[in-house]
């Protein structure tokens, strides 16, 4: 398998898929695209730090490249395959099997940050705590300092299925489009990861945590968290209170599945995933194969335009739009009309 786009960055363009970052604020947000066989995954990361730009940056592309050996993994490879000869089911519930593959890599990825954490920086301010301690006789109150994180959003697309895994508030959706019907947009992240999530809420309380102003906090460690499941985010992650496992969810796919459109929040704050559809649409219909690039960018170009427009101050936003189906009727050129009809 090799990467479509190993710097994360920027824009990568072919017939059927473009990915773009618009920096507009932090310079955060990045993408990832890879190949293994017949199955793509397709990825966005928006990074964030208390440190500044260079905090959440690194955040997300040490994730994007994690991540690019997603489908190198051996669990998670032989459980996409079992999910793909179980195609002809209708069911679109995750297996366990895959279910849980992909959350041993989310889970996995973070006890490693978790262990670079203590070593580098827990175990060090505790020792010093300690020591000032048995020095003045009395105890010291210590915060644990918040370093950055990143959401993840990854789609594995395989021809009989699409398998959206997640963290925090980054989305996806598919168009839907049958040929004499609207446009449906059909959810792949099936809610966002925010305090205002009731039963986000309600699980980040259950595990310790507080929710003031849509921000969760942790006892004990500096700072808060506008979204309730990350990687990185060592210190909040204490208990639970913020959470490395993923939601996952399946789509069987259809004939009239045109497209999928993952991107950040940069996008999603101001855009619905029905609006984001008929922008896309516009673009792309009629284009023909020959014209499908061009139209890519052009609906890449419409998305963000979009975005910059609703944001009420500047956010990044990263883009994905891959096409499920080049055979659509979406994007058949309409014959000319003969002399005389």
């Amino acid at each position: 398998m090799g990467a479509w786009q190993s710097a994360y960055v920027g824009e990568a363009t072919r017939s059927d898929i473009v990915a773009a970052t618009q920096l507009n604020g932090r310079k955060q947000d990045r993408f990832m695209l890879a190949q293994r066989e017949a199955v793509r995954l397709c990825s966005v990361f928006d990074g964030h730090s208390p440190h500044g730009q260079d905090g959440g940056t690194e955040e997300a592309e040490r994730a994007a490249a994690h991540f690019e050996r997603f489908l190198l993994n051996a669990d998670v490879w032989a459980a996409v395959g079992e999910a793909r000869r179980a195609s002809l089911a209708t069911d679109d519930s995750t297996p366990e099997r895959l279910h849980r593959a992909i959350t041993t890599v989310f889970v996995s990825y973070q006890r490693a940050l978790e262990a670079a954490y203590d070593e580098a920086i827990r175990k060090p301010l505790l020792a010093e705590k300690a020591r000032l301690e048995a020095e003045i006789e009395d105890s010291v109150q210590l915060e644990m300092p918040q370093e950055g994180g990143t959401t993840a959003t990854l789609v594995v697309c395989a021809p009989e299925k699409l398998i959206c895994a997640w963290v925090g508030d980054s989305e996806a959706v598919v168009a839907r489009v049958a040929d004499a019907g609207a446009p449906l947009a059909v959810a792949l992240t099936l809610r966002k990861h925010q305090p205002s999530d009731e039963a986000e809420h309600q699980r980040a309380i259950e595990r310790g945590g507080s929710i003031v102003g849509g921000i969760c906090y942790v006892k004990g460690v500096q700072g808060g968290l506008r979204v309730t499941r990350s990687l990185g985010d060592c210190a909040l992650h204490d208990g639970g209170v913020i959470s490395a496992a993923p939601d996952v969810h399946t789509l069987t796919r259809t004939a009239d599945d045109a497209f999928l459109v993952i991107a950040s929040d940069g996008l999603w704050d101001g855009v619905s995933f029905a609006r984001a559809i008929e922008l896309t649409c516009a673009a792309l219909r009629g284009c023909g194969k020959h014209g499908m690039k061009a139209a890519l960018v052009a609906a890449r170009q419409a998305l963000i335009a979009e975005a910059v427009a609703t944001q009420s101050h500047p956010d990044d936003v990263v883009v994905v739009i891959h096409l499920l189906n080049v055979e659509h009727g979406l994007f058949r050129r309409a014959r000319a009309r003969r002399r005389g009809d």
